[in-house]
């Protein structure tokens, strides 16, 4: 069935919890402690300043990356529901390697269907026609700007950090009844 409302939503720290992932890697690795939520700069240097060039890009390839993310809280239901309203995109930026793992997890982890955007990491999600009749949803705020979507909503799974400073519009902290009621009301406005 086509619907006439889009939903983009990212894949990192939007649907699951990648940072999470990627600290209790990191921290295995080098024995540390840190807590995912004291990363300050997208590309952990600022607790992880063993790191070397590009460490943090190759763990999000990593196969033990995708063996252990998982869905946040609530998406599923959340996905469940809406799927009954909107046509649902993940729109996400990666390696070819990590793009490819990124589906094949999709595929084997959402029942529903799903359409799946992969990005290179120097592409803009604004080259990506959203649409008239759609929400964006990412932990991005330089994604969200650069995205032509009618709604943008920020979505911040931790507050304050590099990469999502600066937003004044809607934000979403968590996936729940609330958050689905809301993207109810936003898809009767758009249609």
């Amino acid at each position: 069935m086509q619907h006439k409302v889009r939903l983009y939503l990212d894949f990192d720290d939007t649907i699951v919890d990648s940072l999470e992932c990627v600290t209790e890697i990191l921290n295995r690795r080098y024995n540390t402690n840190v807590k995912a939520e004291d990363i300050e700069r997208w590309d952990g240097s600022d607790q992880f300043p063993m790191l070397k060039d590009n460490e943090m890009e190759e763990v999000f390839c990593e196969q033990e990356f995708f063996n252990n993310i998982k869905l946040k809280d609530g998406v599923k239901e959340m996905l469940e529901e809406l799927s009954l309203y909107f046509d649902i995109y993940i729109i996400s930026k990666g390696s070819p390697t990590n793009l490819r793992r990124k589906q094949e997890w999709i595929q084997k982890n959402i029942s529903i269907p799903i359409k799946f955007i992969g990005l290179g990491l120097y592409d803009s999600k604004g080259d990506v026609d959203m649409g008239t009749r759609s929400i964006h949803i990412d932990d991005h705020v330089g994604y969200l700007r650069e995205s032509n979507a009618c709604v943008k909503i920020l979505f911040e799974s931790y507050k304050d950090k590099e990469w999502n400073r600066g937003w004044e519009g809607i934000r979403f902290t968590r996936w729940c009844a609330y958050t689905t009621k809301i993207l109810k009301k936003l898809y009767l406005q758009l249609m």
